[in-house]
């Protein structure tokens, strides 16, 4: 049936938002968590403030949460 194509995208792109937007709330959670640890180190000397730290904590947290996201699609369709 034709007539229910453009329905089914409309759940889509709703859902798609949703995802998305929760992603970039990661992100910037962990992106905040990374400033205020490397903040820490800078003020208290100890360790090495490095803003890549900053850079691949946030790649790493929105890369696990996209694969997160997969992952429980996949156990969800594989489901007995």
């Amino acid at each position: 049936m034709r007539g229910w194509d453009l329905p089914e995208f409309f759940g889509f792109s709703y859902l798609s938002k949703i995802v998305l937007s929760l992603c970039m709330i990661i992100t910037s959670v962990a992106f905040v968590k990374s400033l205020i640890f490397e903040l820490i180190q800078l003020i208290s000397g100890i360790g090495n403030f490095d803003i890549d730290d900053l850079i691949l904590n946030s790649f790493g947290a929105m890369v696990g949460f996209i694969v997160y996201v997969r992952w429980i699609k996949c156990v969800k369709n594989y489901s007995l």
